[in-house]
């Protein structure tokens, strides 16, 4: 297969990864949360709203949403973190995890760049903390 010093890149790379797929779901939660606001906003105006008993369902629709895409971004975060200090492979794996189930595309390129760089990780099987410091 591969050399374990030809995929020392492998965790950073997962952990940055993780940590745009964090920042782009913080980014569309804000945005989802301000359209409910604005449905909040508009939800008593029957000059914007046709059909009211719509508007509260969307709304809560919208802030479930909200909650759960704040929820996947943030555990992404976290998981780049410790991708990139190569710490707690476990975590890193599920904010991959985390990013695969808000974003596809990153979220599995850093699935299989984090479970690829397993030996990498402080703790786990495999590694010892010497072939980490010698890395470049």
């Amino acid at each position: 297969m591969t050399d374990n010093s030809s995929n020392r890149w492998m965790p950073t790379a997962g952990g940055v990864i993780n940590i745009v797929s964090g920042a782009l779901c913080l980014i569309s939660s804000l945005i989802v949360g301000f359209i409910a606001i604005m449905l909040q906003i508009v939800q008593d105006d029957p000059y914007y709203v046709d059909d009211p008993e719509v508007i509260p369902v969307a709304i809560a629709i919208l802030w479930i949403s909200c909650i759960v895409v704040l929820i996947l971004g943030i555990f992404a975060f976290i998981g780049g973190v410790f991708a990139i200090k190569r710490k707690n492979w476990g975590w890193a794996l599920a904010g991959s995890i985390c990013a695969t189930l808000s974003n596809s595309i990153l979220g599995i390129i850093a699935i299989i760049f984090i479970a690829m760089s397993r030996k990498e990780f402080s703790g786990q099987e495999g590694s010892t903390d010497q072939e980490r410091l010698d890395a470049p």
